[in-house]
């Protein structure tokens, strides 16, 4: 019996991050699954003026953190 995890189309996940002492970092990092391609999920805890709690965030390409796109607008 296989029990690894084979992702689907459009299936994410992301966990807490551990901060530290970078009040930067996305709060939440995780992956998401897009037409075949794994993508680096990271995701900030927002407030609008109104008082409305939401989540801000991006999707990377795992190799364009180190192509010195993602590095620059996400700090993971």
């Amino acid at each position: 019996m296989n029990d690894k995890y084979v992702p689907k189309d459009g299936d994410i996940s992301v966990f807490p991050n551990d901060k530290g002492d970078n009040e930067a970092r996305p709060d939440y990092t995780g992956k998401v699954y897009i037409a075949g391609q794994m993508y680096r999920v990271a995701l900030w805890n927002k407030e609008a003026a109104s008082g409305v709690k939401y989540m801000n965030g991006k999707a990377t390409l795992p190799e364009a953190q180190y192509e010195g796109g993602a590095s620059d607008s996400v700090p993971f």
